[in-house]
């Protein structure tokens, strides 16, 4: 699948991205914005690249798995609900709203700014391999873990359980 408009949105049951090939080798799902709203899982097939803003919307009962540690995700991620959410990508990231009635798990190879507003209705898993980590406005109702070359806190976080940082 390739969206190449200033501004797709796709609006459709469980979704399995299964998208062309991009630069690199990599699946493209184009440029502007991408806005996915499905009545189901939404999962991948390839490695993804997205150059433009991401909104994703799974459905509160519904899981959002997107591990594929070469993604790259160049504009601003916005997650309004998900059950459960697996994010991997290889880019430094940036999240508007994420709201997730379950888990959040995020592997990425560079920075990460959860600064937009983060609600995480389970425990909350923030690993970055050669980057650091700015929270702002998050709130946790489980655990927090977040590794980072760096962690910076931008507003208010707030964890029910334990949190943990290195």
């Amino acid at each position: 699948m390739y969206l190449e408009s200033p501004s797709q949105g796709i609006n459709i049951g469980a979704v399995s991205l299964i998208p062309v090939t991009g630069p690199g080798g990599a699946a493209t799902l184009g440029g502007g914005v991408f806005n996915l709203t499905a009545n189901g899982p939404i999962t991948q097939s390839e490695t993804m690249w997205i150059s433009g803003p991401m909104t994703l919307v799974s459905g509160a009962a519904n899981d959002i798995t997107l591990n594929d540690l070469n993604n790259s995700f160049a504009g601003a991620i916005s997650i309004t609900s998900a059950t459960a959410v697996a994010l991997s990508a290889v880019n430094p990231l940036t999240f508007g709203t994420l709201n997730t009635v379950g888990n959040f798990n995020l592997n990425a190879a560079n920075n990460v700014s959860l600064a937009g507003g983060a609600s995480i209705g389970g425990n909350a898993a923030i690993l970055t391999s050669s980057g650091g980590i700015t929270v702002g406005n998050l709130n946790v109702a489980g655990n927090l873990q977040a590794n980072g070359s760096f962690i910076a806190q931008s507003g208010p976080v707030a964890v029910s359980g334990t949190a943990n940082f290195s």
